[in-house]
């Protein structure tokens, strides 16, 4: 409510336009007008919170190993990897090892959210962590273990996961590239957020979660450190000298520019080489198998002729038995009309030398393709 033009009716009409229904607008959605400058609202806030807990029984097993959710990260440029964590449930002791993702962690430097040394922490306490092997992401889920060795494996396990699914993002869903926006002026954030909308490309998406005015700064560089694909773009400033030190272990990506298309252009080249590749067979010709004359050495000379399209040295084949893909070989020449020639169109009959460990026989199909990326 700090805003001078805040509007608290307003933003409860609007939530209902994503279907977040709050109290006396007929949902069960709590709300708690607060400032952040004034200090108002706040108890009122956890006086709410404390209730929703009360009403929905939310406990937490004192048992359990913990576990919980991330809810900041970043690299210290003394200590290294660093993450504020928040417990949901049971409990986590030093000595343990706690693993994020790939990420992992020892729990010997465990401390609370005022810094100060602690042996164990239960659920719903803030904890931080230092030493991480790598970034952990803000919003990844961790859960508590024992040894080393077990944070290893969750960690290769969980890798293992990602590399899948990763292998079929155009299929699950796009890749997401985190972009941070600086700029001098907020009419100029504006407009390149409106130029940047306009980059469009299969299988991969981009979020701007962070736009400012302001030179890059050490904050900047935290947020973006959480992905290894995150970009840092800033137009009409600079880089912090302490960011910059910061960046040096950080290795987050930073581009500065001064005309805007020149940005985009960069942007949208970024974007392209980060999508996700899809590996194609295209046809090119097919042909019948119309006799066979021999076979040495993986090399097979057949007579063919070629239905539709075309067929050229060098190309793959597959070859094809009652519609069934028996493998694939290599033509290495063509003769038309005993005369070798590098290419041959449909409706032409022909010889082929074909290199492949699969014997071909009389009526099997040859289907010519190449693999393309895209």
């Amino acid at each position: 409510i700090d805003k001078p033009n805040a509007n608290i009716e307003k933003v409860k009409y609007e939530l209902l336009e994503y279907e977040v229904y709050l109290e006396g607008l007929g949902g069960d959605v709590p709300f708690v007008p607060i400032s952040a400058t004034k200090g108002t609202g706040i108890d009122d806030l956890l006086e709410t919170v404390l209730l929703v807990a009360d009403m929905t029984e939310l406990k937490g097993d004192y048992k359990n190993p913990a576990s919980g959710l991330v809810i900041e990260s970043h690299i210290d440029s003394k200590t290294g990897a660093k993450a504020t964590l928040i417990i949901l449930d049971g409990v986590v002791k030093k000595g343990e090892f706690i693993v994020a993702g790939q990420s992992f962690v020892g729990t010997r430097m465990l401390e609370n959210y005022f810094g100060k040394a602690i042996d164990e922490a239960g659920p719903s306490k803030p904890i931080t962590l230092t030493g991480f092997n790598i970034v952990p992401k803000v919003g990844e889920i961790f859960e508590t273990v024992k040894t080393k060795k077990e944070a290893e494996a969750l960690c290769a396990e969980y890798k293992q996961g990602k590399s899948v699914l990763d292998d079929n993002v155009c299929a699950d869903g796009d890749k997401i590239i985190p972009i941070i926006i600086k700029t001098d002026v907020a009419g100029t954030n504006e407009a390149i957020l409106r130029e940047i909308g306009k980059i469009k490309k299969e299988c991969i998406s981009y979020k701007i979660i962070s736009a400012g005015v302001g030179n890059i700064s050490e904050g900047d560089i935290k947020l973006a450190s959480g992905d290894k694909d995150a970009v840092i773009i800033g137009f009409n400033v600079k880089i912090d000298n302490i960011a910059r030190d910061i960046n040096e272990q950080a290795g987050v990506r930073v581009e500065t520019f001064d005309i805007i298309y020149k940005l985009t252009e960069w942007l949208e080249e970024y974007i392209e080489n980060l999508r996700p590749r899809q590996e194609i067979r295209e046809t090119l010709g097919t042909m019948k198998v119309l006799k066979f004359f021999s076979n040495m050495k993986d090399k097979q000379v057949v007579g063919a002729r070629i239905d539709t399209g075309h067929i050229n040295v060098h190309n793959q084949v597959a070859i094809i038995r009652a519609g069934e893909e028996l493998g694939t070989g290599t033509i290495i020449e063509i003769q038309s009309q005993k005369i070798k020639v590098k290419e041959l169109n449909e409706g032409n009959e022909c010889g082929l030398t074909v290199e492949s460990k699969v014997v071909i026989e009389h009526g099997d199909h040859l289907e010519a393709f190449k693999v393309v990326s895209k």
